[in-house]
């Protein structure tokens, strides 16, 4: 009445019966001749069912907009031909690296200017002039980041085009997901690869890869270049037609039998080579696993050793002649000696008592005659623990060397009243004899090198390191300067050779003895302060 117009609204009311119901009414003035309103026409209509209506689809408008916003991926809302942002989720604004107020009614090149240069803009053109979607996968795109500089990223997208009521395309909904780290990821793999497929490329042995269950899908061109076979000839478990057909099997089941166990493939094969000559190689394959410990994966290398083979054929045979001939020749010479000191002594009988230089020079032959014979006896022990080929076995009780090397020592032990303590030694395997050589030789060293009038005094000691038994001598002696460690261990090599009789075989025999077993041998020592000799077995395991 007030203002002559109509007004139409809604309005609940609840009836007789209790129950709310929703109204839409209409109330129109009728007016007269002067423009006075005479009367209001009004009519109402019950709009319940269409309230419930909207307000289901307000509620789920509400509830994927919740879920939109809290959505992993970001996701955007563009309104109009401009592609005005209407709205955005939270991962949207972490992505892009700045405020939802600094895009929210802004177009996509007022609120990312950076894009314009880009491929993105003319996307969205073409989707809301088209209604087509449009999908890309690991599309790179630089965003300026919160510090201020520009950012090379990689997403997965989609733009979607929205309808209005009538149909007609008014925005676009962007789904994007950052993908960079998986896609650097990727490529840092393949970069990998690349590099790993160059090497293998390069490197003087044939190279191959298969898969967990041995299906070989890779191998490196120098394969092709000696076997004279193709790719479709050698995949999967192909490379059998150029091993020798009657060590096949051996290898089959080795290789079968690594594949199952996880475990490192190593075996000497003979393969086939273009011209029908077989040559051996070591072939070795090895797992890569997974962080669950799972193998995905095989390398596997075949490496030409037919040459190396030969050598060691020849220096065996080599090593067999100069032991034949250090026999030989300790024999023809150790006679000669003996009739050197024989005659020695007959003259020096013959002529009676004798003094002055007839006398001295009678001393040096019978010295320089048990000097050379301990050191032909020395050379003949070193040719033996060089020659040797196989490794001991049987089980050697320390203990029982440490007592048979002091028994051997027990008049100089006596003579100088050396001190030796020692703790119950385990049992190792290898040879009770040699290791008694090796305790001989440190104690007797531990006997010569002593300080003049202090008796000696040894301490011998064991512990466990890992899978082995570390045994150390430790003496109150003379010592040695520490860079003089790693020389005594050379042949003829003496650190005091006019004041201490000696030939410099001896640690060079028990180095060899020790590394033989399996073990290894070092020392330390000080000048006036004794030294440490030490020595590492294998423990036996348990069978």
């Amino acid at each position: 009445i007030d203002t002559k117009e109509p007004v139409r609204d809604q309005t609940p009311f609840t009836g007789p019966t209790g129950e709310t119901r929703h109204y839409e009414y209409i109330f129109v003035p009728v007016l007269g001749d002067d423009r006075r309103v005479n009367a209001v026409a009004g009519s109402t209509r019950d709009i319940t069912q269409q309230f419930k209506a909207e307000k289901v689809v307000e509620q789920d408008r509400r509830r994927w907009r919740e879920l939109l916003l809290q959505a992993p991926a970001a996701i955007a809302l563009l309104r109009g031909p401009e592609h005005r942002f209407e709205w955005v989720n939270k991962e949207y604004i972490r992505f892009i690296a700045r405020p939802a107020e600094a895009l929210v009614g802004k177009t996509v090149l007022e609120g990312l200017p950076e894009v314009d240069e880009q491929i993105y803009v003319n996307l969205l053109n073409r989707v809301y002039q088209t209604g087509e979607p449009f999908v890309a996968h690991e599309s790179p795109i630089r965003l300026t980041g919160a510090d201020g500089t520009l950012r090379d990223l990689y997403v997965n997208f989609v733009y979607l085009a929205t309808r209005d009521i009538a149909g007609e395309i008014d925005g676009i909904f962007a789904h994007v997901t950052d993908v960079t780290d998986m896609v650097l990821a990727r490529k840092q793999v393949e970069d990998s690869e690349r590099q790993f497929r160059t090497l293998a490329e390069t490197i003087p042995h044939l190279a191959w890869m298969a898969d967990e269950t041995g299906h070989i899908f890779w191998y490196n061109r120098r394969w092709y270049d000696y076997t004279g076979t193709v790719f479709e000839d050698m995949e999967g478990w192909g490379w059998q037609k150029v091993h020798d057909p009657q060590v096949l099997p051996d290898i089959v089941a080795a290789w079968k039998s690594a594949i199952g166990s996880g475990q490192p493939f190593e075996m000497v094969v003979p393969l086939k080579g273009s011209d029908s000559s077989f040559r051996s190689f070591l072939t070795r394959a090895e797992p890569v696993k997974d962080n669950q410990g799972r193998v995905v994966r095989w390398l596997g290398t075949n490496t030409d050793i037919t040459d190396q083979r030969r050598t060691e054929d020849e220096l065996r045979r080599m090593n067999r002649e100069l032991e034949e001939f250090a026999y030989v020749a300790s024999h023809d010479l150790r006679e000669p000696l003996r009739m050197v000191n024989i005659y020695t002594h007959l003259i020096v009988k013959t002529l009676g008592e004798v003094d002055g230089k007839l006398g001295l020079y009678s001393g040096f032959v019978r010295r320089g005659v048990a000097q050379m014979e301990k050191l032909i006896n020395d050379l003949l022990t070193y040719s033996r623990t060089v020659q040797a080929e196989e490794l001991p076995v049987g089980i050697a009780d320390l203990s029982v060397s440490l007592n048979e090397a002091m028994s051997v020592l027990k008049d100089r032990f006596e003579e100088s009243g050396a001190l030796v303590t020692a703790p119950p030694l385990p049992a190792v395997r290898g040879d009770t004899g040699q290791m008694s050589h090796v305790f001989q030789n440190i104690l007797s060293n531990a006997l010569k090198y002593r300080k003049e009038g202090v008796c000696p005094q040894i301490v011998i000691s064991c512990h466990i390191e890992a899978d082995h038994y570390i045994i150390s001598v430790r003496d109150n002696g003379i010592g040695f300067e520490p860079q003089y460690a790693e020389r005594i261990f050379g042949l003829f090599k003496r650190l005091h050779k006019d004041e201490y009789p000696g030939t410099g075989l001896g640690l060079a025999i028990c180095k060899r003895i020790v590394e033989r077993h399996g073990g290894r041998m070092w020392a330390e020592g000080y000048p006036g302060e004794g030294c440490v000799f030490r020595f590492s077995v294998p423990r036996v395991q348990p069978s």
